[in-house]
């Protein structure tokens, strides 16, 4: 099939879309279709375009547009030959709300004309994998209710709307070819509005970066003052998420979300001369990262000043939660290490835990009321230095609470408290589900 024509009117009285692959799909002719409400389209790899800007009058009702995996696609509006565009001419999207554009990957833009565009009912646009962008629409794009882009990479902050223009720091990028009447020439070029410098969410997975082993980069570090949230999981080359070289800080960052990554060894490496800083950061929460060997370098601890909830699940190589090194705790006062917040630690299944910190440093947790440790066989004391926890009474041991007011140090013996019992943890058969659950939560 090379062609879906019709000559006067698409009349879908159920106002629903007809779902198709189409492979060999090369043009689609449709004069009026005033009752659409959704049009998905997946896997048409000879489709060049969508509508022609004469459709465009018709579309009132349109609701959602979904455009997925089309290698060929370029606009989703042209000019058909012979068409003249008056760029005095408004075009309205009335009811669309929902803009989903994912693998097109000679995608240029929405439309190359100089028409002005109203989405007044626009709410979700998901622009990923569409590594040819260089503009949405060439005329002003107003969507008075869209807040956020969803890319690749996860949610960001509108700053410029669907108005930008894209260039390369080497050079300035061309539009490519495209078989098109409608005359437009090369702007003066804008970076994305979706990058580091406003992003909200990193939301990724099965993701391998193609140069290095950091998740992010010294440069972009420095950028990330937006973002407030990654859950990021099932990666196997990634070594390590934050890398910088200088004292940097991430104001906004309040959750994070580490699932399956088998090489990871460092969640921010502790360089000499740098220091990152987390000072909002609430909840930390970390599976099966199987290359691990501690969480926090004691001296970023200082900045943790809002870490509510430290939960660690299934991470064989984990040695220490906080990695206390004589030569790395010089700027921490008398030694003290405190965690002012934190509310819950939750430690389960970590074969090679010895300890929450094996140094000498003192620790304090004013705010700790949450204690449980399950399958640590190789944990023999909590701190080897001064603890304070004064709102602690039991730890949660496998169902069982124990009484360890002022006690948790006690290294007579083995106590119960911090042995596991020999039993087999839960079998997690379906852990992308739980990566997923974890997804849902922080939307």
């Amino acid at each position: 099939m090379t062609e879906v024509f019709e000559t006067q009117e698409f009349n879908n009285k159920s106002g629903t879309d007809t779902r198709k692959s189409l492979p060999r799909l090369e043009y689609i002719k449709m004069l009026k279709l005033p009752k659409l409400k959704i049009l998905t389209i997946q896997g048409c790899h000879l489709l060049e375009h969508i509508f022609t800007f004469s459709t465009l009058e018709s579309l009132t009702q349109l609701e959602e547009l979904e455009i997925k995996d089309c290698k060929a696609m370029e606009v989703i509006v042209t000019e058909e030959n012979g068409e003249q565009t008056t760029a005095s001419v408004v075009v309205v999207f009335p009811h669309l709300k929902s803009l989903i554009l994912v693998n097109l990957p000679n995608f240029v833009g929405f439309f190359l004309g100089k028409n002005e565009f109203i989405w007044p009912a626009l709410e979700k646009v998901v622009i990923s994998k569409c590594p040819q962008i260089t503009v949405f629409t060439y005329g002003q794009s107003t969507a008075s209710k869209l807040n956020f882009i969803y890319t690749s990479l996860g949610k960001h902050s509108v700053e410029c709307g669907l108005n930008f223009r894209v260039t390369t720091t080497s050079h300035q990028a061309q539009i490519p070819s495209y078989k098109s009447t409608s005359s437009h020439s090369p702007t003066t070029m804008e970076r994305l509005p979706w990058s580091y410098h406003n992003l909200i969410e990193l939301d990724m997975e099965d993701y391998n970066p193609s140069s290095g082993q950091s998740l992010f980069s010294s440069d972009e570090v420095s950028q990330l003052q937006k973002l407030e949230t990654v859950c990021f999981g099932y990666c196997e080359d990634i070594e390590e998420i934050f890398d910088s070289q200088t004292v940097a800080e991430i104001p906004n960052l309040r959750q994070v979300y580490l699932m399956f990554l088998d090489s990871l060894r460092y969640i921010w490496k502790s360089k000499q001369g740098t220091v990152l800083k987390f000072p909002n950061l609430t909840r930390l929460s970390i599976h099966y990262c199987n290359s691990l060997e501690y969480v926090f370098p004691c001296p970023m601890v200082g900045s943790l000043l809002q870490l509510q909830e430290l939960h660690i699940f299934d991470s064989r190589s984990m040695k220490v939660i906080v990695k206390g090194e004589e030569e790395e705790c010089d700027a921490i006062v008398n030694d003290i290490v405190e965690f002012p917040c934190l509310k819950s630690l939750k430690l389960f299944a970590l074969p090679s835990l010895e300890g929450f910190c094996i140094g000498k440093e003192a620790f304090e947790f004013p705010s700790l009321d949450t204690l449980e440790i399950i399958s640590c066989p190789k944990m023999r004391v909590f701190t080897k230095g001064d603890l304070s926890a004064p709102k602690l009474y039991a730890i949660s041991n496998w169902g069982r609470k124990y009484n360890i007011h002022n006690r948790l140090n006690s290294n007579s013996g083995q106590p119960p408290r911090l042995r596991a019992p020999d039993c087999t943890p839960p079998d997690h058969t379906n852990t992308r589900s739980v990566f997923r659950q974890i997804h849902v939560l922080i939307k």
